[in-house]
């Protein structure tokens, strides 16, 4: 369809161009071929989606003949290079005209379609934009096209060093630098990705932990807690749990005196407490003032003192648990002291 536009495109002197002008008139013949050819193929078609498709394959096909023609030049100046950039703008244009030739509107391309022109167009671009720029120095020629085609591919470089008449004796050295300025390529990204690891690193070490704990403080007696010297009232910071020996009844000269300090007075405090808990307090001093000093010898040797079954009365009935450990108490005594009693008479016989 479009191959006499194609080859007279490729057996144009590109070379001796001097001016820019108009668009050539390649681009004239490709772009009737393609009307006549779209015209057909609408009516022919069953369905818009055929002609969609047909217009998709039409775009692609003519893009990549219209870069094959292009390599298959002999040679192409920066002159040359600038009036084909021209004629692909011309030859875009008629490809986006495309999806409208035979339709009662004129309608916008669908975007599919219009992406599918602009990638194969703007490859063409692309290796022209190689072709414009100077082989000496060769950094500039290599850095252009590392721009226009980061992936680099080596065929398409030779293409350009070709077109712009570079022998093929010299390309080697071209591909070198090349092959330097992509290792360097490869080193700033690879640096740049290891400064960013660097901030993220840092940015994280900056921010303040948090360090929070979901485990509930078991709550303990305060008699098993260390006061806090900041404070006379509680005990705020509790050191464990209570020891298997703790006292079960008594309290601390340092417990009575914070009380003290509390309420002022121990008739203050006895008016705090409920009566149950008040009389708890007084049989637990009473059976605190209570010593090993003041309990009964059964065998009367020590010179010391005895008490009596009536002093281990003076507890507090008040208390039920304090009173029964009392009574089983003198029980027990006095039944220690009638075997006793009984055990010196047999050993006094003669």
């Amino acid at each position: 369809m479009c191959a006499p536009a194609l080859a007279a495109l490729t057996d144009a002197p590109w070379h001796d161009v001097q001016t820019v002008g108009d668009q050539s008139e390649y681009v004239l013949l490709i772009a009737s071929a393609i009307e006549a050819a779209t015209s057909v193929a609408r009516v022919s078609l069953s369905g818009p989606r055929y002609f969609r498709s047909y217009c998709d394959k039409l775009a692609s096909r003519i893009s990549e003949r219209y870069m094959t023609a292009i390599v298959q030049c002999k040679r192409i100046s920066e002159i040359g290079a600038e009036q084909l950039l021209l004629d692909a703008q011309a030859l875009k244009s008629v490809l986006l005209r495309v999806p409208s030739i035979g339709a009662d509107d004129d309608a916008q391309p669908p975007p599919t379609y219009a992406r599918i022109v602009a990638q194969g167009v703007g490859r063409i671009e692309a290796l022209l934009k190689a072709i414009l720029v100077p082989t000496d120095p060769a950094d500039a020629l290599v850095g252009r096209f590392l721009l226009l085609f980061p992936a680099a591919p080596r065929d398409v470089f030779r293409h350009v060093l070709s077109l712009k008449g570079v022998k093929p004796a010299d390309h080697p050295a071209y591909l070198r630098v090349l092959q330097a300025h992509q290792r360097q390529t490869q080193l700033d990204k690879q640096s740049e990705v290891d400064k960013q690891s660097e901030v993220d690193k840092k940015d994280q070490l900056d921010k303040p932990s948090q360090i929070t704990s979901d485990v509930p403080v078991a709550a303990v007696p305060s008699a098993y807690a260390t006061p806090d010297p900041r404070s006379s009232s509680m005990p705020v910071h509790v050191t464990g749990r209570a020891p298997a020996s703790a006292p079960l009844v008594s309290r601390t000269s340092a417990g009575r005196a914070n009380e003290h300090s509390r309420f002022g007075s121990t008739a203050e405090h006895s008016a705090h407490l409920s009566p149950s808990t008040h009389h708890a307090g007084q049989s637990q001093t009473t059976f605190q003032s209570t010593t090993y000093a003041n309990m009964p010898d059964p065998l009367g040797i020590t010179s010391g003192p005895s008490a009596s079954n009536e002093q281990c009365s003076d507890i507090d009935a008040q208390s039920p648990v304090l009173a029964s450990l009392a009574a089983n108490a003198t029980a027990t005594r006095t039944k220690i002291n009638e075997n006793l009693r009984k055990f010196m008479s047999t050993m006094r016989r003669p």
